[in-house]
């Protein structure tokens, strides 16, 4: 079941505010350039269907700009381009990647999309370095994002876990849970969260047998309604209600992923993934890391 996005979250765009604050001004200017481009030579194709001649032009110009000799996937091209003559150019030829990986999710050509996905989730992870696992949803969800274009695309952990699949990638089974963990998270209506529960548990049993199909089953009836929920109620006191503090807010709010990851925890939610520790236990770990550095930098500020 694709959930398609529009607008990024607050939180989504102030960490992309952040990195372009901080980039060079170099760097800046040649990825407006490649959004003035996008905006005018690729979003009217797109918007019109000839996704095919918006794909042709994208590739061309994606050669002959960003082309490092090393396979897509492998490394941000912020480490590629450092210390050379492109070393500034690393966010525009992102950005024409995403592109690509986009085109290449919607219309079906899912071997070809996968490293180019991969691609994108490196570039937007770029200079942090990353554990998948542990990543804020809201970081897994916009790439290629430029405000003007309004167009709509599945989050890119959802793109990359689909084109993994589909292309019967043995990478899928380690991208699987991260896709629907994220989709899992966010506030629904009843039969939609039903929808996704439903696919998590089938897509669980095709790569890790009955035993991970019991543990999708497990967890979607114990662990992300409640916490959605509670969730969702936190944040009304704070922006409908006015009842709470910001600070109060995100305090509540990491204590519920807290209280979560207990849960988790408690429940035996924790099989890993081949050599990899569980994804539920390490998704969990992770919201409640990043929720504890907001209450820190909140209180701190």
């Amino acid at each position: 079941m694709s959930k398609s996005i529009r607008w990024p979250a607050a939180a989504a765009l102030l960490a992309a505010l952040v990195v372009s604050g901080c980039a060079s001004t170099g760097a800046y200017s040649y990825k407006k350039d490649e959004e003035a481009y996008i905006l005018s030579d690729i979003v009217p194709l797109r918007k019109s269907g000839q996704n095919q001649k918006a794909l042709a032009l994208l590739q061309s110009r994606f050669n002959d700009k960003c082309g490092t000799g090393t396979p897509l996937g492998k490394q941000a091209f912020g480490v590629a381009f450092k210390n050379t003559d492109r070393a500034d150019m690393y966010n525009a030829c992102g950005l024409l990647n995403a592109h690509i990986a986009q085109l290449l999710h919607e219309t079906g050509d899912y071997k070809r999309a996968v490293p180019a996905l991969l691609q994108a989730l490196r570039d937007e992870m770029y200079p942090q370095g990353w554990k998948y696992d542990r990543l804020e949803c809201s970081r897994l969800n916009y790439y290629g994002w430029i405000y003007e274009a309004k167009l709509t695309t599945v989050p890119l952990h959802q793109a990359l876990y689909e084109s993994m699949d589909r292309s019967g990638s043995a990478d899928a089974k380690r991208f699987m849970h991260k896709s629907y963990l994220c989709r899992l998270d966010e506030h629904m209506q009843p039969e939609q969260a039903a929808a996704v529960s439903s696919d998590f548990v089938a897509q669980a049993r095709k790569h890790l047998g009955e035993a991970g199909a019991a543990e999708a089953q497990k967890y979607t009836q114990l662990i992300p309604g409640p916490a959605r929920d509670s969730a969702q109620r936190i944040m009304m006191r704070r922006y409908s209600e006015k009842s709470i503090t910001e600070l109060q807010m995100r305090a509540q709010l990491a204590t519920l992923y807290a209280n979560a990851l207990k849960a988790v925890q408690k429940n035996n939610l924790n099989a890993p993934v081949e050599k990899d520790p569980s994804p539920i236990v390490e998704h969990w770990t992770g919201k409640v890391e990043e929720a504890n550095k907001s209450v820190k930098l909140f209180a701190d500020s």
